[in-house]
């Protein structure tokens, strides 16, 4: 119990004015809880309808409202079996080794690992490119900052660290 006491005493709210882009979205950050940590990937899906998460992730990350048309969606997966839609979250995470809150809503169904939809990502304006060299493959946002993606066994993917913790719940807010 002690160490879980100095652990929430490190873990002090960090007040910010500031505002960060988060693949085309414009986010507010109020208090926010060092709780980065836990790596991950997102893989960055051209083929999807939807950007789409594993229902069992991200537990401390709440539900947000969805309309009904997401909420009734059925999705059909590579192997062509159907999936329903369990609802939706804004996960927050920052991408990994960096610094600048960021954001992505996924739609909760019975896939195996996050996978951002490319038609999502350049509906808010920005531009995914891929190319031969690793350095070809990166998500632009209008203001041009670049996010890179990685090739990984014939995907591409993007490192994060996800902020899924208990502090998860409030953070961030879209503006």
């Amino acid at each position: 119990q002690q160490q879980q006491q100095q652990r929430q005493s490190r873990q002090q709210p960090i007040r910010t004015a500031n505002r960060f882009e988060a693949l085309g979205e414009e986010l507010e950050v109020g208090a926010v809880e060092a709780g980065y940590g836990r790596t991950g990937q997102i893989t960055i899906d051209s083929g999807a309808a939807e950007s789409v998460m594993p229902k069992d992730s991200f537990l401390n990350v709440p539900f947000m409202p969805t309309d009904r048309h997401k909420s009734q969606a059925k999705y059909v997966a590579a192997n062509g079996s159907r999936m329903g839609n369990y609802g939706q979250k804004r996960v927050p995470f920052k991408m990994k080794g960096g610094d600048g809150a960021q954001s992505i809503v996924f739609q909760v169904t019975d896939v195996t690992k996050p996978l951002a939809a490319v038609s999502r990502i350049v509906e808010k304006g920005n531009v995914v490119q891929c190319g031969p060299r690793p350095e070809d493959n990166f998500i632009r946002s209008e203001s041009g900052k670049k996010i890179p993606i990685r090739r990984e066994r014939g995907t591409y993917v993007i490192d994060v660290e996800f902020n899924d913790g208990p502090a998860a719940a409030g953070f961030p807010r879209q503006a």
